[in-house]
Parts: C-alpha cells; sequence; structure tokens
C-alpha cells in the first residue's frame, strides 16, 4: 500500500445551490462555518428564490462566502455558476442548503483523501 504524506493544506470548495429554502438555509451555512477544518471556501447560488433566501444571504460577511444569483437555471446549471466563479480550490464538495454538517465533517473528509487518495477524483 503507498501512503502519501500531507504535505500541503488542500483547499475545499463547497458548491451550494439554493431556490426558495430560506427555511433550512441558516441551519445549514451556520453548520458549514463550524466546521473545524478551515481551509474551505463556499460559493452559494440564490438560483431565483423568491422567498426569504437572499435576505438570510445578505446576512453572512464571512470572507469564505461568497454570495451569487441566476434566474432559475435549475440546481445543476446554478451549481455549475457555483464551480465557475466560486473561490479556487483542490477539492470541490457540493452542499446542500436543507443540511447539517456534523463540525468535523471537512476534517474528516481530508484525512480520507489522504488515507486512500486513488479513490479521490
Amino acid at each position: 500500500m503507498i501512503t502519501q504524506k500531507v504535505t500541503a493544506t488542500p483547499r475545499i470548495g463547497l458548491l451550494m445551490a439554493t431556490c426558495n429554502q430560506g427555511k433550512y438555509l441558516n441551519t445549514a451555512i451556520l453548520s458549514l462555518l463550524s466546521q473545524t477544518y478551515p481551509h474551505f471556501s463556499l460559493a452559494i447560488v440564490n438560483d431565483g428564490s423568491t422567498d426569504r433566501t437572499q435576505t438570510i444571504l445578505n446576512q453572512y460577511q464571512d470572507p469564505r462566502i461568497q454570495i451569487l444569483q441566476t434566474p432559475q437555471v435549475g440546481q445543476i446549471k446554478a451549481l455549475n455558476v457555483a464551480l465557475d466563479k466560486g473561490k479556487p480550490a483542490n477539492y470541490y464538495m457540493v452542499v446542500y442548503p436543507t443540511a447539517i454538517y456534523i463540525p468535523k465533517c471537512l476534517e474528516r473528509l481530508v484525512e480520507l483523501l489522504f488515507q486512500y487518495p486513488h479513490a479521490s477524483g
């Protein structure tokens, strides 16, 4: 078995698309901002929401968060916008506005990437 020594800290790009999910959005964002792994950015695309989504997004002034907008193009196209316009990263992960992420989620994923380098792709 080949093992890889961690010589650099990988940056994780989190990609989120949301449309009218303001009810859950704050909880998801706070769980991501509470990660123990600090080397990440979060690109959130408001995909034409008509609820309070934009108001909720405007409350965040964290430099790790980038807020983008599309005119309701659908989840896949909105995620592509997040990928294209978000900050560069070594790895990308789609995250969901209706999910809650445990604080060590990213830390554990990075550990697994280095433990099983052949599994990433």
